[in-house]
């Protein structure tokens, strides 16, 4: 009866057979006094002599540890035994330093990438392309020019650069003489041409480069043979304001220099790594927010204080900045005090939980997760310097 259960039952009940037959896999039929054997309708599990250690199931598993493995669907589902630790199921949504410490290691397996691999073997342009102040150089030119557009957003009277003082038309051809020859160099350096696609850095600045020279030399042109060769019309151009914001986009170039300041770089891939545990906080805060929004719009309605909190989303709004922010908190608790003090207790409730709770529990986890980084940089460079 036994036999059919299990053989029968799976062409039906897939589901009410898996359970039936784990549990007469763990209810053997017979037990032989002589070795110990229990046999089942598909397992036969040997049981050890009294007096004799049982092997370590992490290392040498038995027949019926080889058994319940194959039978599990999945490893979470299998209770641990006394002295495993349980598996950490949510432990991928905060930043683990042993973990980051692990892929670094297996990073370091693999080959170093480096652009110069796809330079040429000799000649000038990958000699220039692969020289330390050549670099050095571009990354002075850049912070030039970025200091440059504060100059240039505050004191040119402009609209557009033919309609700029020679000193700002000076200092934009040269920046812009300056990358597109930047480019030049390293796009000639390369053996093959299309391996320049392959490096995200020169795309990055061929995409910059081509804004700058549209912004420089193309759009003036565009807008000459537009206007007739008239210059009047020049400053009257809606299309000349959006050019001007192309400008921005040489602020990107910064991102060159944090190479130069790993401490930046550092704070910055924490955040980064952090976005998914600030999510999840912001989240909780934001189901805070809702909950509450709707009690005071309930429990301030037809009063005083409805001016606070006429809508949910009105509601939300108010108590974000003026409860878990804090930018108000005065002008928000003495009107909740002459109101009522049953109001004034939710309020000081809502602050507790939100304010002193999960904004701080914000900021651990922002630090726990710039802490895990900066473990895991510091295992990068010793890594680096023994390699």
């Amino acid at each position: 009866a036994q036999f059919a259960t299990t053989t029968a039952l799976p062409c039906v009940f897939p589901g009410v057979a898996f359970s039936m037959g784990r549990f007469m896999s763990r209810r053997p039929v017979a037990v032989n006094e002589e070795n110990g054997e229990h046999t089942g309708p598909f397992q036969t599990v040997s049981r050890k002599p009294p007096g004799q250690e049982r092997r370590n199931s992490a290392v040498d598993p038995t027949d019926s540890d080889r058994l319940l493995m194959l039978r599990t669907p999945t490893q979470h589902l299998v209770a641990p035994r006394a002295g495993e630790d349980r598996p950490n199921l949510h432990s991928h949504y905060f930043a683990n330093a042993e973990s980051m410490k692990e892929s670094v290691r297996e990073q370091m397996c693999k080959p170093k990438y480096d652009v110069a691999m796809y330079y040429h073997a000799t000649g000038f342009t990958q000699w220039l392309a692969r020289h330390p102040r050549f670099e050095h150089v571009t990354l002075l030119v850049i912070g030039l020019n970025a200091l440059w557009i504060w100059i240039d957003t505050d004191h040119n009277p402009g609209s557009m650069l033919l309609n700029s003082p020679p000193i700002f038309q000076i200092f934009e051809y040269f920046f812009c003489v300056y990358f597109s020859f930047e480019w030049v160099i390293r796009f000639c350096a390369f053996k093959r041409k299309f391996n320049g696609l392959r490096d995200a850095w020169f795309v990055f600045d061929s995409f910059l480069v081509g804004t700058m020279v549209f912004e420089t030399w193309l759009m003036p042109v565009v807008v000459l043979l537009a206007s007739g060769g008239q210059g009047g019309g020049l400053q009257n151009a809606g299309i000349l304001r959006m050019a001007r914001l192309l400008r921005l986009t040489r602020m990107a170039r910064m991102a060159r220099l944090l190479r130069a300041m790993p401490e930046l770089l550092i704070l910055i891939k924490g955040m980064l790594a952090a976005i998914r545990s600030v999510g999840f906080t912001l989240s909780l805060l934001f189901v805070l927010l809702y909950i509450f929004g709707i009690a005071f719009v309930q429990l301030c309605s037809d009063s005083p204080c409805e001016v606070f909190f006429p809508s949910v989303p009105a509601a939300m709004h108010e108590l974000l900045l003026n409860a878990a922010l804090m930018d108000s908190l005065a002008g928000l608790v003495l009107p909740m005090k002459e109101q009522s003090l049953f109001l004034l207790f939710v309020l000081y409730a809502f602050i507790f939980l939100s304010a002193l709770t999960i904004m701080n529990m914000l900021i651990g986890v922002i630090c726990e997760v710039v802490s895990a980084v900066a473990s895991t940089e510091r295992e990068t460079l010793s890594l680096g310097f023994v390699r």
